[in-house]
């Protein structure tokens, strides 16, 4: 902040150093209209002198603002030291970018049975799976360099979000995969080698890709076909059904592609892009060698959670019996995807039913209580914490007494025993538990939406900056337009530069870089919101000041932005005349010739047959 800024806004005078920098940062109002007082008979003119302004002040610049001795200072030019004083090379606070890890991290799983990390309570006290225990960090830290190299992130909700786009620029060498396969390109291998898949019965291997149809990554499924084996039409039209129907618990099946880039039977199944998520066993069923006399009781997982993972497994299987009328034929701990703690997904729907068709018959009475029978299963090993749970459930099934309670206990021994045959009545038992996980649902969206409504802000202020970046300094303006040397440094672009310099240039009394986020966002608002609060841009040598108000910027910069637009535009359609008068030559120029060459076949048949009559005549006498 500059002499004249603090100046003007009071309620900094007697704010204590150390609160404004190690508080809470709230955007700050900088020369209001209402804090500048005409009873000081100050010489109020569009220029001021910087040294008129300190000559008429009646107090210190340390005792109108204790802030001047602080080493965080955001003025830009109030440095303590003269001008011919050398910079310090010293910069306090500097953070070493090695000291953190960036980039893409993995789900921490500590408790690999159960969620605790990825749970808290609500407003209400419930418990919630899906906001975690640790608190959000505040929106500034101590040190305000901080939001430069790490960025904050909300404590809650989607992994993949605070990874950012990290996951997506992991890519193989091109000597080793091909990349590209089939209509997908930017291929990149998530599974070194083809493995045997239990659940499916045929050798696999996932890769991730960029789809141009969709716009999107996707997920390529390799599936290694025995070589008299093909994919018939009726089996496209099955995954093209399959494909068109959505639910929020099943990965859709995209589409079916035979490749030859392996030279074997291959055949590729494109799935939906799931960014950091893991498996159901990789999650609750790490320990596949724990017996049942080993099993802790307290490291079962939490039975609320353990509704929460049944009930979206219930939606699946009501999404696959009642809508597509087939059954799953994929709940397996490896098929099982999780994402952001408890959120699930049902892998590799359909893969099965295509490459079997029509020998595999889902629709039967038969394959869909096979469905109830896994999900038992499932929720056994989820729950004690074992892979060996999910294949021999009757030696796990006696944990469950002194574990969860008797519903659900009830619930899953009449699955695994066939008892529950439909999916109603899977319904019906899991009905009461249904309301706790859309109110879990219903408190994420809620918080996410919040963070919606931030990003929709920084879209705003995003467009603001590469507006007044497109302003400034900038040499590429037509000259032979305008009579000035430099339109960039002129009139309105001018006081837009030294708005420029105000909200991101600000240094400390050392001359070293103040980086504030707080002051720059709360500028750019304004400057969005046309407010009519007062700001004093200050020149870089520090000899002139001018007063004015973020409306009038916002107005400048609309206009200088006009301006060019309207070159742009201007530009475009003489470039767009320019070719209609080419092609409009060119059409005529081949007019032209056509008319030559047509004349000149004409005299040509002209000349010919007056040599035959010569010819004739000559003969004939």
């Amino acid at each position: 902040m500059s002499l004249a800024n603090a100046y003007l806004n009071p309620s900094y005078q007697n704010a204590v150093p150390t609160q404004r920098i190690g508080g809470v940062r709230y955007p700050r109002s900088f020369a209001t209209s209402q804090s500048y007082q005409q009873s000081q008979n100050f010489d109020i003119s569009n220029w001021m002198d910087r040294n008129k302004i300190m000559n008429q002040l009646s107090v210190s610049p340390v005792a109108m603002d204790p802030k001047l001795n602080d080493p965080f200072m955001s003025g830009r030019f109030a440095s303590s030291r003269t001008v011919d004083e050398p910079k310090s090379p010293v910069i306090n606070q500097r953070l070493p970018l090695a000291s953190e890890g960036l980039g893409f991290n993995e789900m921490p799983v500590s408790r690999p049975s159960k969620l605790q990390l990825s749970g808290s309570c609500d407003v209400g006290g419930a418990y919630n799976p899906m906001v975690p225990t640790v608190p959000p960090p505040p929106p500034h830290s101590e040190d305000s360099s901080r939001w430069v190299m790490y960025p904050p992130v909300p404590a809650y909700g989607s992994e993949h979000l605070k990874t950012g786009r990290f996951h997506l620029m992991r890519n193989t060498s091109p000597d080793k995969f091909p990349q590209q396969l089939g209509p997908y390109t930017s291929v990149s291998p998530m599974e070194n080698t083809p493995l045997p898949s239990r659940s499916l019965g045929l050798p696999t291997q996932c890769f991730r890709a960029w789809c141009p149809r969709l716009c999107s990554h996707v997920v390529l499924r390799r599936v290694i076909l025995e070589p008299s084996k093909t994919i018939s039409k009726d089996a496209c039209f099955l995954a093209n059904e399959l494909g068109g129907a959505k639910d929020s618990s099943v990965l859709r099946l995209l589409d079916v592609v035979p490749v030859q880039d392996f030279r074997d039977n291959s055949v590729l199944f494109t799935y939906e892009f799931l960014p950091c998520a893991r498996t159901l066993g990789a999650i609750f069923m790490m320990e596949q060698t724990k017996s049942s006399e080993r099993v802790i009781y307290t490291d079962m997982l939490q039975e609320r959670t353990a509704w929460l993972l049944l009930v979206q497994l219930t939606q699946s299987i009501r999404f696959a019996h009642k809508t597509l009328h087939r059954s799953v034929d994929v709940l397996d701990p490896s098929k099982i995807l999780i994402q952001d703690g408890t959120r699930l997904f049902v892998n590799c729907f359909g893969l099965k039913d295509v490459v079997n068709h029509p020998s595999l018959n889902s629709q039967t009475t038969e394959s869909k209580v096979k469905d109830f029978i896994a999900l038992g299963k499932l929720m056994l090993g989820a729950i004690v914490g074992t892979g060996l749970a999910f294949e021999k459930p009757t030696e796990y099934l006696p944990l469950l007494d002194r574990a969860v309670s008797q519903e659900l206990r009830n619930l899953i021994r009449d699955l695994l025993s066939g008892s529950v045959n439909t999916v109603d009545a899977l319904v019906l038992a899991t009905a009461d538990h249904v309301y706790d996980n859309l109110d879990a649902a219903d408190t994420l969206a809620r918080r996410l939406e919040l963070h919606a409504l931030n990003e929709v802000s920084n879209g705003r202020l995003f467009r603001l900056v590469c507006k007044l970046n497109s302003v400034i300094e900038r040499q590429d303006t037509r000259a032979s337009k305008h009579h000035e040397p430099e339109w960039s440094e002129t009139d309105d672009r001018y006081m837009l530069k030294l708005f420029r310099d105000y909200v991101f240039h600000q240094v400390d009394h050392n001359g070293a870089p103040y980086l504030d986020l707080a002051h720059i966002v709360s500028a750019l608002n304004k400057v969005e919101a046309g407010s009519g609060e007062n700001v004093c841009l200050v020149s870089r040598k520090g000899e002139k000041a001018i007063i004015v108000t973020y409306a009038e910027i916002r107005d400048w910069l609309d206009k200088s932005f006009s301006h060019l637009v309207e070159d742009c535009r201007r530009s475009v359609f003489e470039q767009q005349m320019a070719q209609d008068l080419q092609r409009e030559h060119q059409q005529q120029k081949r007019l032209r010739d056509d008319a030559t060459s047509e004349v000149s076949l004409k005299l040509g048949s002209v000349h010919e047959a007056f040599t035959h009559l010569a010819v004739t005549v000559l003969m004939s006498s």
